[in-house]
C-alpha cells in the first residue's frame, strides 16, 4: 500500500470531513448571511473549476468516496463527493465543483451547502477542519502524539511578544498557574485589576494565546491584568475549569493590595468559553459573602447557555467561522463530560424535559430577539421530544452554573456593571442578546457593543480587523471609566 493510500485508508476509518465548498469563488460566504471571505481567503488561490491531481481515493462508511488531491492551489485537499457532484470518477484530475473539503488557508473556511448533521458536526470541529486537524489525527493513528496535544502545541507555538512598558509575573493563585501584567509608568494611586479567563471552547486556548489581548488591555487601560491558565477539558471536565477560575478570581480579590490594585476596581473578563466563565464567576462571587463585590464583569462573545441551539443567531450562522452550530455543541459536550455521542440530541433538543423548557422560556426564547437580528432568515422550530436517557446524561447543560443565562432573577439582580459584546456573524450572538435583556430586566447597567461586521474570534485578530480593534478599544474605554 502506498503513502497516499494509507492516508486515506486512514481518513477514512475516522470519517473526516471537512472546512471548505467551492461552488464558486466569487460566491464564497460567512454562512447564510452572505458577506464575502475575502479578507479571510486569497480568491486567487481558488478557481472555479480547478483541476487537482488525485493521490488517493476510498469511500467511507456511507458509501461516499473520498479522494485526497494536491493542486496548484493548495498543498493539499481532502474532500467527500456527494451523490451531486459533477467530479467524474473516472479521471485522474478531477473537478472541484460542489464539493466540501478541505484547504490550506489562514483561516480562510465556511460552507456553501447542505450537509447532513453528522457531516456538519464534523465540518465544524477545530479538530477535523484544517489540514493541522488531519495531521494531528494522523499522528495520533502513528501513536507519536494525539490529535488534541498536536493542535494545542501549534496553537501555543505562537511568537510572544513581551510589551517593553509592562512588568510580567508569573505566578500560582492557589493552584491556579496565573501571569500577571503590570504596567512599568508610576500610578499616582491603586489600579484597576482585570481577571481574564481565555476563550478556547474549554479544550484550547492558555495564557500564551491570549497573551496580545492582556498586553494591550493592561497597556490601554493602566490596569493590572490576571491571565487565568484554568485547566482543560476533555481531560479536566466540568466543573474543574470553573472551579480554577472561581479559586484565582478569589484570591485576586483577597490579595489585590500586594499587586497595587484596588480591590473595589476589580472586573472579570473572559471571551468565548471563557466568557462563560467569567459569568459563571460572577454569579457565584456575587451570592457568596465575605468577599469584596467585582465591580463589573466583561463578557465577549460569551456561550451562556447549552438548553436552545436553534436560536436565530444560531441558524444564520450555523457555517460561519469559528463558532459553527455543530461545533459549538460539540465542545460544550466536551466540557461537560467529554463524551459527544449525544451531539445529534442535543442539537435537536431532546436532553431539554417539558418542564424545564416551559420554565426557562421566559428567559431563553427567540422572542425576546429584537426583530432586526431575525431579518436574516429565522425558521422558528419545535423542539424534539425530551428522551430521558440524553437528559440524564447531560443535565447539567440545563442548570445555570452550567448555563449563566438561566439564573435565577434573585441572583442576576445582583450582578455588577456590565459590558457585552456580540458579533453579527457568530452563532453565539443570541446568548449575548438575551443576557443583556436580562440583566436590564433587573436593574443591571449594561454597556453593549455590537461589531455589526464581526464575527466570532475577532478580539484575538484586532491586530488585522479594523472591527476587532474597535471592540477592544470599547472595552479599554468601559475599563477606564470604573
Amino acid at each position: 500500500m502506498g503513502g497516499a493510500e494509507k492516508i486515506v485508508q486512514i481518513l477514512m476509518s475516522h470519517r473526516w470531513a471537512i472546512s471548505l465548498v467551492i461552488e464558486d469563488p466569487h460566491q464564497l460566504f460567512l454562512g447564510e448571511g452572505g458577506v464575502a471571505l475575502h479578507y479571510l481567503v486569497d480568491k486567487s488561490q481558488l478557481r472555479n473549476g480547478t483541476r487537482a491531481r488525485t493521490i488517493g481515493r476510498g469511500m467511507d462508511r456511507n458509501g461516499l468516496e473520498i479522494l485526497v488531491c494536491f493542486s496548484p492551489f493548495s498543498f493539499a485537499f481532502l474532500f467527500q463527493v456527494n451523490s451531486a457532484t459533477a467530479c467524474t470518477k473516472s479521471t485522474s484530475s478531477p473537478v472541484i465543483q460542489n464539493t466540501v473539503l478541505y484547504a490550506r488557508g489562514g483561516g480562510g473556511i465556511g460552507r456553501y451547502c447542505t450537509l447532513t448533521q453528522r457531516q456538519e458536526a464534523l465540518l465544524g470541529g477545530s479538530l477535523s477542519g484544517s489540514v493541522i486537524g488531519i495531521s494531528g489525527r494522523i499522528l495520533e493513528n502513528l501513536h507519536i502524539c494525539t490529535q488534541l496535544q498536536f493542535v494545542r502545541f501549534l496553537k501555543n507555538r505562537r511568537r510572544q511578544r513581551r510589551d517593553s512598558t509592562l512588568f510580567f509575573k508569573d505566578a500560582k493563585f492557589k493552584h491556579v498557574p496565573v501571569r500577571i501584567y503590570q504596567p512599568k509608568v508610576p500610578s499616582a494611586g491603586r489600579r484597576r485589576g482585570i481577571v481574564y479567563f481565555h476563550g478556547g471552547w474549554w479544550v484550547f486556548g492558555s495564557i500564551r494565546t491570549h497573551n496580545n489581548i492582556c498586553q494591550y488591555l493592561a497597556r490601554e487601560s493602566e490596569s493590572v491584568v490576571v491571565s487565568v491558565e484554568y485547566r482543560l477539558a476533555p481531560e479536566h471536565t466540568y466543573p474543574a475549569p470553573l472551579n480554577d477560575c472561581l479559586a484565582a478570581a478569589s484570591h485576586f480579590l483577597e490579595a489585590a493590595e500586594e499587586y497595587g490594585v484596588d480591590k473595589t476596581r476589580i472586573v472579570v473578563a473572559g471571551d468565548s468559553a471563557g466568557g462563560n466563565l467569567a459569568a459563571s464567576v460572577c454569579q457565584a462571587l456575587a451570592s457568596k459573602s465575605g468577599l469584596v463585590k467585582v465591580r463589573a464583569q466583561i463578557l465577549i462573545y460569551p456561550l451562556l447557555q447549552g438548553v436552545d441551539f436553534t436560536l436565530p443567531s444560531y441558524q444564520q450562522n450555523q457555517a460561519v467561522p469559528f463558532s459553527f452550530r455543530a461545533q459549538t455543541v460539540f465542545f460544550c459536550l466536551q466540557y461537560l463530560n467529554g463524551d459527544p455521542s449525544p451531539l445529534e440530541e442535543v442539537l435537536k433538543g431532546s436532553h431539554v424535559p417539558v418542564h424545564l423548557r416551559l420554565h426557562y422560556k421566559r428567559w431563553l426564547s427567540a422572542d425576546h430577539i429584537p426583530r432586526e437580528f431575525k431579518a436574516r432568515g429565522y425558521v422558528p422550530s419545535a423542539p424534539a421530544t425530551c428522551k430521558d436517557d440524553v437528559y440524564e446524561a447531560v443535565k447539567s447543560l440545563s442548570t445555570p452554573e452550567f448555563s449563566p443565562l438561566l439564573a435565577e432573577d434573585a441572583v442576576v439582580r445582583l450582578l455588577p456593571e456590565t459590558f457585552i459584546l456580540t458579533c453579527e456573524y457568530d452563532s453565539l450572538r443570541d446568548d449575548g442578546l438575551l443576557y443583556k435583556k436580562r440583566l436590564e430586566d433587573q436593574g443591571v447597567r449594561v454597556v453593549w457593543c455590537h461589531l455589526a461586521h464581526g464575527f466570532h474570534g475577532i478580539i484575538s485578530l484586532f491586530d488585522g480587523f479594523p472591527s476587532g480593534k474597535k471592540g477592544l478599544e470599547d472595552i479599554v474605554t468601559f475599563v477606564k471609566s470604573l
